[in-house]
């Protein structure tokens, strides 16, 4: 996650991480894939924020929070 770089946790924003996974959804759509992929980054990453704001008692939002999934093609 190199657009992250070593960003303190509580300076990744929102926009940052939906950066992230739209590079990643254009490069799967490209290949012809789905975005099975880019959610379930989406859910790792509202994950470890969850996990880590909880586990070691921090202040701030969840910058994952309220990024929705991205679509997939019905079969």
């Amino acid at each position: 996650m190199n657009c992250l770089g070593n960003k303190i946790l509580n300076e990744i924003s929102k926009a940052e991480i939906n950066n992230l996974l739209l590079q990643i959804a254009t490069g799967l759509k490209n290949n012809g894939q789905d975005n099975f992929k880019v959610n379930a980054l989406l859910r790792v990453l509202k994950a470890m924020f969850n996990q880590t704001i909880i586990n070691h008692d921090l202040y701030f939002k969840n910058p994952a929070t309220g990024i929705k999934q991205f679509p997939i093609r019905k079969q």
